[in-house]
């Protein structure tokens, strides 16, 4: 299951929660009044990016969600 949160006011997503993946939270960053200080650390559902977007070459990317592990070691099992 995953868990999802939403703006009380607007309810607009902001927050994603998977089950199988406790130690992983995906924030919205469109959600941030200053998204500025948003540091990425991974890519997530790579499969489903679009050719058109330019993820970060250093950072480490994921088909789906990381493995249940390390989720910043796009190596880890």
């Amino acid at each position: 299951m995953t868990r999802r949160g939403f703006c009380p006011e607007c309810g607009a997503p902001i927050v994603v929660k998977p089950d199988a993946n406790p130690q992983f939270v995906a924030i919205r960053t469109a959600s941030l009044d200053d998204p500025g200080w948003f540091n990425p650390q991974v890519d997530v559902w790579t499969s489903d990016a679009h050719p058109w977007d330019r993820m970060n070459p250093a950072l480490p990317k994921f088909e789906k969600y990381p493995p249940s592990g390390d989720s910043a070691d796009a190596s880890a099992p």
